[in-house]
């Protein structure tokens, strides 16, 4: 009976170790992934965008690549008087160049931090911040359950919801207001699509 007792705890012993490792295993798993390294289009062939601020955020978040965080820059909201994000703030992966890539604007309820959200390109802004130009892509979420517009390109955009476009403009506005931002132009989503396959070829 004794004997028995022992093997039952050496079992019960073996089988939460396992589990621990395993729990490591996939924690360390986890801290290696890379998210400007993720595929730019799912195995679907869907293109794909890292979320770093979520919609109604007041401060930043941003992701870094360097050390794999997500850091809030909680101060910002202390120097400016920010609106909400209006949108799923974050960047399309394998599309960097050095420490930045394209980024991207996701018009989609909350979604968090680090989500990886399979999205539809439907416009493209252009803007110059000070003498740098910047380029930002207007996004759906290409699952509907995700969407909060019902709209597949940039000319129902520009139709049916001018004044969402209005709010977009005001918000960068005023989010970039102590850098001298200015929009240059709205474009739809062929040129979107056009500036990530410009980015791919030179990655």
């Amino acid at each position: 009976m004794a004997i028995n007792k022992k093997i039952t705890f050496f079992l019960i012993g073996a089988i939460l170790t396992s589990i621990t490792i395993g729990c490591k295993h996939e924690s360390e798993q986890e801290k290696q992934v890379n998210f400007y390294n993720i595929p730019t289009f799912s195995k679907q062939g869907v293109l794909q965008a890292i979320v770093e601020t979520p919609t109604g955020t007041t401060n930043p978040i941003t992701y870094n690549p360097k050390n794999n965080s997500f850091n809030t820059d909680t101060s910002y909201s202390k120097r400016n008087n920010p609106l909400p994000y209006l949108g799923n703030y974050g960047f399309i992966p394998s599309t960097h160049k050095g420490n930045s890539a394209i980024e991207v604007f996701i018009l989609a309820d909350t979604l968090p931090t680090a989500s990886i959200i399979g999205i539809q390109p439907i416009a493209l802004i252009k803007a110059k911040r000070q003498e740098e130009e910047i380029a930002k892509i207007i996004a759906i979420p290409q699952k509907k359950e995700h969407q909060v517009l019902s709209i597949k390109n940039f000319k129902e955009l520009y139709e049916e919801f001018p004044e969402t476009r209005k709010e977009i403009n005001n918000w960068l506005l005023q989010h970039n207001a102590a850098k001298n931002y200015k929009i240059m132009a709205w474009q739809d989503e062929t040129a979107a699509w056009k500036l990530i396959e410009n980015s791919l070829e030179k990655a």
